[in-house]
């Protein structure tokens, strides 16, 4: 018959195995995943680049939307508003998406409705932001 601290023992030497999988999908998924992606964008395939779905797509979408809004053509624009939809969808919190989006709506005559609004938001979340007072003069009629 074993002994009891025998069994607790093996039990022990084993237990950490499996700790190998979760480690290795949490370095995939918060490393490697968003390195892979963010070379993607670098080198240009920025539709690409956000399909990895990765915690950089925040960041990703707001650099699309900022060098649209200056005037390069990276994207068409439309895809870039529906992205920062989508910033506004996962963060919600974040006033510069706001920012950003209300800006994107301003450049079209057809939804300055939608860009009212943004600025609405952005407004609640950071009323002393010098961009929302900006975006508030550009969203006058």
């Amino acid at each position: 018959m074993k002994k009891p601290n025998d069994i607790h023992r093996r039990c022990l030497s084993q237990g950490p195995l499996f700790l190998v999988p979760i480690v290795i999908f949490g370095i995939w998924w918060g490393s490697i995943r968003p390195f892979i992606a963010s070379q993607v964008f670098v080198r240009g395939a920025y539709r690409k680049s956000l399909e990895y779905d990765t915690f950089i797509n925040h960041e990703s979408r707001r650099f699309l939307s900022q060098h649209v809004l200056n005037g390069e053509d990276l994207l068409p624009v439309d895809y870039i508003v529906d992205e920062m939809e989508k910033n506004v969808q996962e963060h919600p919190l974040d006033a510069k998406s706001y920012i950003y989006l209300g800006l994107l709506y301003s450049k079209n005559a057809r939804d300055k409705d939608k860009a009212k609004w943004a600025v609405r938001e952005a407004r609640r979340l950071a009323p002393f932001r010098p961009e929302v007072r900006d975006m508030e003069e550009l969203c006058k009629p």
